[in-house]
């Protein structure tokens, strides 16, 4: 009889223990796969972080390269604007000196001998059919322009002419080399740079061309001249090499097989170091022509960098696949643009993803190993709890049976007594 309550004493006390364990080892469970779940970096939340990344870092990548498509038509712009300021300087001196001609002393200018050398020589040269003679006031007038005229030939920023035409024909110029261009007759008059400054009434660049000389890639840039009554006068204006520019441009360090080109208002590529312009009889520098090309990237890329633009686009340049920055000239309507192959950007993208997917997969296998881990312990903590609640309800099942049974006995002897 003892025995068999001792037996049901210890099988519920045992059972009893056994609820707090069960849970403790479904909680465990549950916690496990909570930490799967969100430590696993496999799923969903690893991909999107790793497409998040990569897009990122390619928006950053062509961002970088339109920051440094501007960076070099801050620099050309920086160029183009000493010539301009000594047009602009030559400009507003001629307009005093024909607004009064009274205030200035005569100084004479000649024209150069053949073979004669020139160099920083104020002199000039006339339309055919005129005559010193017929020019003479006007001559000793603007003969007092002759300092200003050579003052940024000095100074060295590539500038190869100044110069002064004007509406009667003459035309007074300082040459960095004169002596290869000391023909006496020369007709301003019918010049891009004179014509152009006239028709707009205003600061004037022409394309650029192939100097006379054989100077290399020139531009000019003139304005007009007017009097005190509003009457167009002369055209003064500065020819400068292409030289820096074309450094600019072409000494451009791209990544590691980028490059940089220079568009002009034409929709052609006039300096790049992948090809050359070539010089029409004209003079004028002709370059591959993106808008007129049979290729429809070419011509999406010409249209945005003609019209202004600043952006970055991905296309097919000559077979190959390619992004292309571009940002426009302040000064002229001239455009940068900055080409970079795809593969190339898109190696430090692969590179970061392989990176995290290293990431990832060092995360999964840590996870793998916790839970493990935790598995275990979890077991081996599970038995020895279980053993010490079953030694633990053995033993209070032997101490109520002894007390059970000693309070049976207590009572048999009582009743014999009585």
């Amino acid at each position: 009889m003892f025995k068999k309550n001792r037996f049901k004493i210890f099988a519920i006390t045992t059972a009893i223990s056994l609820i707090p364990l069960i849970a403790l080892c479904v909680t465990s469970g549950i916690l496990l796969s909570g930490v799967k779940n969100s430590a696993g970096p496999d799923s969903k939340l690893g991909t999107t972080a790793s497409n998040a990344g990569a897009e990122a870092l390619s928006a950053q990548i062509e961002s970088d390269l339109v920051i440094r498509a501007r960076y070099i038509t801050e620099s050309i712009d920086a160029k183009l604007l000493q010539i301009e300021n000594n047009t602009r300087e030559v400009a507003a001196y001629t307009e005093k000196l024909y607004a009064n001609p009274e205030n200035y002393k005569e100084r004479p200018l000649y024209y150069l001998e053949p073979g004669e050398d020139g160099i920083l020589v104020p002199h000039i040269r006339t339309a055919g059919g005129i005559n010193y003679e017929e020019l003479l006031p006007e001559i000793l007038l603007l003969g007092n322009a002759a300092d200003v005229l050579d003052e940024y030939i000095v100074s060295g920023i590539n500038v190869s002419a100044s110069y002064i035409g004007t509406e009667s024909g003459l035309f007074v110029l300082v040459d960095s080399n004169a002596s290869l261009t000391n023909n006496r007759e020369y007709d301003a008059r019918t010049r891009s740079w004179y014509i152009g400054a006239k028709e707009s009434g205003n600061l004037f660049w022409t394309d650029i061309f192939a100097d006379a000389s054989g100077r290399g890639a020139s531009v000019s840039c003139a304005m007009p001249i007017y009097g005190p009554d509003g009457e167009f006068l002369a055209v003064a204006g500065t020819g400068a090499m292409m030289t820096q520019i074309s450094e600019t441009v072409t000494s451009a360090e791209i990544g590691e097989e980028g490059y940089a080109f220079l568009l002009n208002n034409r929709g052609e590529v006039v300096i790049s170091p992948k090809n050359n312009a070539i010089a029409d009889p004209t003079g004028t520098l002709i370059g591959e022509s993106y808008i007129m090309s049979s290729m429809e990237d070419k011509r999406t890329l010409a249209d945005e960098m003609m019209n202004g633009r600043t952006g970055v686009l991905k296309l097919t340049l000559d077979g190959s696949d390619v992004y292309v920055a571009y940002a426009p000239l302040s000064r002229t309507d001239w455009s940068v643009g900055v080409v970079m192959p795809a593969a190339e950007v898109s190696k430090p993208v692969t590179a970061m993803q392989e990176e995290i997917n290293v990431l990832i997969s060092e995360s999964e296998t840590a996870a793998a190993d916790y839970k493990s881990t935790a598995v275990i312990v979890i077991a081996f903590t599970a038995v020895a709890a279980f053993i010490l609640a079953a030694a633990l309800a053995w033993r209070f099942s032997k101490t109520i049976s002894i007390q059970t049974e000693d309070d049976d006995d207590g009572g048999e002897n009582r009743d014999e007594d009585e």
